[in-house]
């Protein structure tokens, strides 16, 4: 299925513009294939949020989050940076006409160590305790190496509300980490806080609050550097603007009923069901399978759905493979082969354009739709 662009009326809802996609097929060449519907007006919106409440902050958005062209062609238009992580992503921006000032090529190597409150599984890979560095940057003068600033990543999987309050402590051993090297004769250009920033999405990926994050961050800088002009502070944000604006629908290729009342996938009335769709773990369902506590949130498309009483379900990948649960638990109507469910939240780190599956089973092609209100410009 090719990408389009889709203008919708400024009162249509997502849901609505599926629907009709479904009943016309026209715009995906009646093609049953699962696929993606991207809401642009909601990443020109963040991007102007960005720039409103984090002036002192400049976004190099991450390009690993989601590299769909259009959505790089919006971020290159609003003048944001790129942070890549390989060759490829760096030639992808370049391609936009992207001045190279505008990309850092980002190879993380010191984010633990500056609180004993940043934990998690990039903590335990990378780091460098906050005893450590004026060793470090000691070190670095006598072998006469370059140290052009202090990087960061608080991270959003797993976060919790009162993770709100490690960027303020992260950005005060910041300051602490500057006023040493500077006082070794290291010219600091660049504080960078990370990326990790929470989205607002049905998918619980995070508890914390942006508004708050922002906040702290904020008062941290002013409070830590106050009117320091000599230094650029940079972001990398990527799950906040991939992620809630994406809508992943999928079309149900297999049913099975599961009347037993023994049977832990029916409720209390012996019914539930299992629903294979034509996607799965391998391709875009894979970040579930890489971050096991978080579950994606469906629905059916259908509108007569809207009122039916839902069972317990359970869906399937396509594969052959026993481990491709896309969900595990959730409730559902009664529905048919053919009808279709969709998934929100799911713009962030999407697989299907880059991997090749194992299996027998192809990639569904899942060709990108990005709506454009029609009072957007």
């Amino acid at each position: 299925m090719e990408d389009s662009i889709t203008v919708c009326q400024d009162t249509e809802e997502v849901i609505d513009v599926i629907r009709r996609m479904i009943t016309e097929r026209s715009l995906y060449q009646n093609s049953d294939d699962a696929f993606y519907v991207m809401d642009m007006g909601y990443q020109v919106k963040m991007v102007d949020q960005w720039k409103r409440l984090l002036p002192k902050v400049y976004p190099y958005y991450a390009v690993k989050a989601n590299p769909d062209p259009v959505l790089l062609q919006i971020f290159a238009k609003m003048n944001f940076g790129f942070d890549c992580a390989s060759l490829h992503e760096i030639q992808t921006i370049l391609n936009l006409n992207v001045q190279p000032s505008r990309i850092v090529l980002l190879l993380r190597l010191c984010t633990k160590g500056l609180t004993d409150s940043i934990t998690g599984p990039m903590a335990d890979k990378f780091g460098c305790p906050r005893n450590e560095t004026s060793h470090l940057l000691t070190l670095a003068k006598n072998l006469d190496l370059k140290v052009v600033g202090v990087s960061f990543h608080v991270g959003s999987l797993g976060a919790t509300a009162d993770s709100a309050e490690v960027y303020a402590r992260a950005i005060e051993a910041a300051k602490n980490i500057f006023s040493e090297g500077r006082a070794l004769g290291f010219d600091f250009e660049i504080l960078d806080i990370g990326g990790g920033f929470p989205a607002k999405t049905t998918v619980n990926y995070s508890t914390l609050d942006f508004n708050e994050v922002v906040n702290i961050i904020s008062m941290s800088l002013d409070n830590e550097f106050g009117n320091d002009g000599t230094f650029q502070v940079i972001a990398e944000p990527g799950l906040q603007f991939a992620m809630p604006s994406t809508v992943l629908v999928a079309n149900i290729i297999g049913k099975r009923r599961k009347p037993s009342k023994g049977d832990p996938m029916s409720d209390e009335s012996g019914m539930g069901f299992d629903y294979f769709i034509n996607d799965g773990i391998f391709t875009s369902f894979l970040k579930y399978a890489l971050v096991p506590d978080v579950t994606p949130v469906v629905k059916p498309v259908a509108q007569i759905y809207a009122n039916v009483p839902s069972h317990t379900c359970r869906i399937w990948g396509q594969s052959c493979a026993g481990n491709d649960v896309v969900v595990q638990n959730c409730k559902l109507p009664e529905m048919n082969v053919g009808d279709w469910l969709f998934f929100t939240g799911n713009g962030s780190l999407y697989t299907t354009r880059s991997i090749t599956s194992a299996s027998p089973t192809s990639n569904p092609l899942c060709g990108f739709v990005h709506l454009c209100k029609s009072d957007s410009e």
